[in-house]
């Protein structure tokens, strides 16, 4: 398992906490976790029953960058009694297959006395690997799929919609997308609000090397603060700095060293520079009101700008997440109005790469079950 101690593990962990899932499960579940097992009455009716069933067979399409996200998706596939294949990358590397060792020879018995075994679980999830050129693999995989979930860059996921399906089979796209953080004025009131701002700020940029879609690459931080940005930037280079202990950098190629050279030396001439010698943290402060495109690396491009509305005029439909930190009648209406523009998420900063329900605006349980009735009418 260590090969993936430094690729969001100790996250997927309390991601997987038993009141957290059992929250998940019960928003996806109309309220009440015995639909999966038996019919209950709807809502309000004692003539009308309802109950969810599995789809079937579950198809997964992993992405190379980020493994974990992946066990997001069969966790909730997993608890709606689904079957499951996934594809896992050319540069899974073998991470996919030790998560799902861990089952092996676990026992868990629930309170009510049921035994579950990680043994049996593991008969039910099936992993494979073809090149992306086999496309008489894929287009067998989804020919026999009742829901497809892909992850990935475009053209991946295009790919897979592309591929034959059953005419009712259920397709679930995550594709490419990118994200940005915004300050507000109003959160930098004193050095000790903007140090606790800035570990939020550390940890998003820190948790997945910057390659999950809703990690940041660019940090709008408005101007007339009592802290000002080029404090905040202070402030956060410390906090970078103590954060890589706690999420320790995976090691660089030589091409991404080059990358994070090369901007460095671009913004020695347009802006500021605050990085750690190894360059394994790195943040560009400038003045314009721009939007950079992303080097990844926790490489963080902050700008200073007179409001943080400002920044809504670069969502389009690439941008996903933006982590926010303002008043909260001041972030509702810029939420309000990202939202109208087609982001998805706008969570606080420091949760920004918090797996959570909704997800590119889809609630993935709605995608895994089926829904029966019994009886009726409603009343």
């Amino acid at each position: 398992m260590m090969r993936i101690k430094d690729r969001g593990l100790l996250f997927l962990s309390s991601w997987c906490d038993e009141k957290h899932l059992q929250s998940i499960v019960k928003m996806g579940l109309r309220g009440d976790i015995r639909y999966m097992d038996t019919f209950m009455p709807f809502p309000d009716s004692d003539k009308h029953y309802l109950k969810a069933n599995s789809r079937g067979l579950v198809c997964h399409w992993l992405a190379g960058n980020v493994q974990i996200l992946g066990m997001f998706a069969l966790v909730q596939s997993i608890i709606s009694k689904n079957v499951n294949l996934l594809k896992v990358s050319s540069r899974d590397d073998g991470v996919f297959t030790d998560l799902l060792n861990e089952f092996n020879g676990v026992i868990y018995t629930t309170e009510s006395g049921y035994t579950i075994t990680g043994d049996d679980l593991l008969k039910t999830i099936a992993v494979v690997y073809f090149n992306h050129h086999a496309e008489k693999l894929g287009e067998e995989m989804s020919k026999q799929a009742d829901v497809r979930i892909a992850w990935g860059g475009r053209e991946s996921v295009e790919a897979v919609a592309g591929y034959p399906a059953q005419y009712d089979a259920e397709t679930v796209i995550f594709g490419p997308k990118l994200s940005y953080s915004v300050i507000a004025k109003e959160e930098l009131s004193s050095p000790q609000e903007a140090k606790k701002l800035a570990r939020k700020v550390s940890v998003d940029v820190s948790v997945f090397d910057q390659t999950g879609c809703a990690s940041p690459h660019n940090l709008y931080i408005e101007k007339g603060g009592v802290v000002s940005p080029e404090e905040f930037v202070n402030i956060l280079g410390d906090s970078m700095q103590k954060t890589e202990i706690q999420i320790p950098k995976p090691m660089m190629s030589p091409e991404q060293v080059s990358q994070i050279h090369s901007i460095r030396g671009v913004y020695d001439f347009k802006g500021a520079v605050k990085g750690s010698d190894s360059m394994s943290w790195t943040i560009l402060l400038d003045d314009l009101d721009e939007i950079d495109k992303p080097v990844y690396s926790r490489v963080l491009f902050v700008h200073q700008v007179d409001s943080i509305f400002d920044s809504l005029k670069y969502i389009d439909e690439n941008i996903q997440t933006i982590g926010i930190a303002a008043p909260e009648e001041k972030a509702i209406a810029y939420a309000n109005e990202a939202t109208k523009r087609g982001v998805m998420r706008l969570p606080l900063i420091g949760r920004m790469l918090n797996f959570e329900m909704p997800w590119d605006g889809i609630f993935l349980f709605d995608r895994l079950v089926k829904w029966n009735t019994y009886g009726g009418p409603l009343r």
